[in-house]
């Protein structure tokens, strides 16, 4: 049973792996479409992400 559990796991991992290059290539040759054509921005605007927005306390103590 554990066996069974670790290798459904490693086939798991293995498929994520290859999964997830596979999007980063198609992003990558999207990307490389996209600034032949002109001028491209990833990303936020500087300032919407500041540092430690996500922390979950930051809510918790907050008193407004």
């Amino acid at each position: 049973m554990v066996s069974t559990l670790i290798t459904v796991a490693v086939i798991a991992w293995c498929a994520q792996l290859a999964l997830g290059g596979w999007q980063i290539s198609r992003f990558n040759r999207a990307f490389d479409k996209l600034s032949q054509q002109g001028r491209v921005g990833v990303g936020a605007p500087a300032g919407v992400l500041s540092p430690g927005w996500w922390l979950p306390w930051r809510w918790m103590n907050s008193s407004g």
